[in-house]
C-alpha cells in the first residue's frame, strides 16, 4: 500500500504523518470486539440491570443440557417415563443434566419475575419504549409455555395431568388451539406433538423475540434511572462500558451455573411413578399454583384460561395507564395498584398451595 509499510514488531507506520499504531490483535483484527466497549450509564452494571442478561444465559444453559438430553428422551407415551428412569438410575450422565436443566427453569421463571419486577418499579415500559416491554411480556408467555410443556415430557401422574389440561384448554379454546386435540391427527401422539413444540417451534419462537427484544434495548438504550439525574444517567462514571456489563453477566452466569449445579448434585429432580389414567388432583409447580387455586374455585379448566387471560391483559395495558412523564415508583399511582397486584398473586399461590386437593378436568 502507498505511504505505508509493516514494521519488524509489527506496528503499521504511517510514513506520511510519521505515526505508529499498535497492530490489532487476531480478535479485534476480524470480530472488532472494541465495539463492545460502548458507554453505558451507570445503571447497566447493576444486579438489578443484569437480571434479563442473566436470564438469558440461563435460557442458553437450558438449551445446551436439553439437546443432551434429548439423546435420551423417548417421547411415545408408552417409552417417556421409562426414559427419564433410565436417566435417573442407570446413565452415568443424564441424571446430573437432567438435574442442571430443571434447577435451570425453576431459576430463569424466578429471574423472568425480579426482571419483570424491575421494569416496572423502573417504568421501563413507558415511551418510547412500549414495544421493549411488549416483546418481554412475549418471552415471559413462551418460557411459561416452555416450562408447562416441560411438566408434561416427565410423564408421571403430574406430567400426565398436565397434559390432559392442555387437551382440555384447547377443547376450551376451539380452533386457535386444535394442535393440542387428541383429534388434530391420529398419525401422531399428542405427547409426541407436545415434545416437538417444547424442542424446536417454541425455543425458535424465543430466539426470534428475544432477537427483538435484545435489537430495541440496543436502539432505545437502557431506559432512565428513576433516581439519578439526567446528567449521571448520561455519561455515568468513567470506564463503564457495555462491555464491562458482559463481564458482569458472564460472572452472574457462572454463580447461576455453580448453584444449579450443586443442586443437581444433591436434590433429584421429582419423578412419581408411571401415570394412573384419571384425574388424581396433583398440584403443579410453584409457577402455576395461582391458576391452579382459580380452578379450585370455579371447579373448572376454563377458570385457568381466563385468569391467566386478566393477568396478561392487567400486564399488557400498563403502559396505556401509567402514560407520564414521572418514573419514581412513589410519584406513579399505578404502584399502588401493582403492589396490590403482586399481593394478590402470591396470596392465591399459597392458597393453591396450602388449599385442598381438587379435581378440575370433569366440567
Amino acid at each position: 500500500m502507498s505511504g505505508e509499510h509493516q514494521s519488524p514488531e509489527g506496528v503499521t507506520v504511517d510514513e506520511r504523518h510519521g505515526s505508529a499504531q499498535k497492530k490489532p490483535s487476531f480478535w479485534e483484527e476480524r470480530f472488532k470486539v472494541s465495539a463492545l466497549f460502548y458507554p453505558v450509564p451507570r445503571q447497566a452494571n447493576t444486579l438489578a440491570y443484569s437480571l434479563g442478561g442473566t436470564t438469558f444465559f440461563a435460557f442458553l444453559v437450558l438449551v445446551a443440557s436439553g439437546v443432551i438430553l434429548a439423546q435420551y428422551y423417548d417421547p411415545r407415551l408408552e417409552a417417556a417415563h421409562q426414559s427419564i428412569d433410565y436417566m435417573m438410575r442407570e446413565s452415568s450422565l443424564a441424571w446430573f443434566i437432567r438435574g442442571i436443566h430443571y434447577w435451570s427453569a425453576q431459576f430463569l421463571y424466578v429471574l423472568l419475575l425480579l426482571h419483570l419486577t424491575r421494569v416496572l418499579l423502573t417504568a421501563a415500559y413507558k415511551r418510547p419504549r412500549e414495544f421493549t416491554y411488549y416483546f418481554g411480556l412475549t418471552l415471559f408467555l413462551l418460557f411459561t409455555m416452555m416450562i408447562f410443556t416441560g411438566t408434561a415430557l416427565k410423564w408421571d401422574q403430574e406430567g400426565y395431568e398436565a397434559l390432559e389440561h392442555l387437551t382440555a384448554i384447547g377443547t376450551f379454546l376451539g380452533a386457535p388451539a386444535d394442535l393440542f386435540s387428541e383429534a388434530f391427527t391420529e398419525s401422531t401422539q399428542l405427547l409426541t406433538r407436545v415434545y416437538a413444540l417444547h424442542i424446536s417451534a417454541l425455543p425458535l419462537l424465543i430466539v426470534l423475540v428475544l432477537a427483538g427484544h435484545i435489537y430495541l434495548v440496543k436502539a432505545l438504550k437502557i431506559s432512565p434511572h428513576p433516581l439519578l439525574s439526567e446528567a449521571e444517567q448520561d455519561h455515568g462514571e468513567a470506564g463503564e462500558t457495555f462491555g464491562g456489563h458482559m463481564r458482569i453477566l458472564l460472572k452472574l452466569g457462572l454463580v447461576f451455573l455453580t448453584i444449579v449445579s450443586v443442586l443437581a448434585l444433591f436434590v433429584s429432580p421429582p419423578l412419581g411413578p408411571q401415570p394412573v389414567p384419571g384425574e388424581s388432583g396433583v398440584k403443579p409447580w410453584w409457577m402455576f399454583l395461582w391458576m391452579y387455586y382459580a380452578e379450585n374455585q370455579v371447579g373448572a379448566v376454563s377458570a385457568a384460561v381466563y385468569a391467566g387471560a386478566a393477568m396478561g391483559l392487567f400486564l399488557a395495558v400498563i403502559p396505556f395507564l401509567d402514560r407520564g412523564t414521572e418514573r419514581h415508583p412513589f410519584g406513579r399511582p399505578i404502584m399502588i395498584t401493582l403492589l396490590l397486584f403482586y399481593i394478590a398473586v402470591i396470596a392465591v399461590s399459597f392458597g393453591g398451595y396450602f388449599g385442598e386437593v381438587a379435581l378440575h378436568l370433569q366440567k
